[in-house]
């Protein structure tokens, strides 16, 4: 779907996990970090899959949101010891 198909798909409430996330992707390659946490609301805010964390830890990561990084960072790497951007996070803000 495109970005403004995804968007009218949030606003009725018709859009899935996935779309979010791809929204969310297309927010970050475009530095619209916010945004992109927002389309995201709360997937890959627990675990689940793997890719939808590591985009809500990069766009925690380029809001300077230290707290919530290094939470989900921790989480990530129980699930993936070797996890790169988990690594990172950990290292910016320890």
């Amino acid at each position: 779907l495109g970005t403004q198909a995804i968007m009218l798909a949030i606003k009725h409430g018709f859009a899935t996990s996935s779309d979010r996330a791809q929204l969310a992707n297309h927010f970050f390659k475009v530095e619209n970090y916010e945004s992109g946490l927002r389309a995201l609301r709360e997937v890959g805010a627990n675990r689940g899959e793997m890719t939808w964390q590591v985009l809500r830890l990069k766009l925690l990561v380029a809001l300077e949101k230290g707290n919530e990084a290094t939470q989900l960072a921790n989480v990530i790497l129980e699930q993936d010891s070797t996890q790169e951007n988990a690594l990172a996070a950990l290292k910016k803000f320890a």
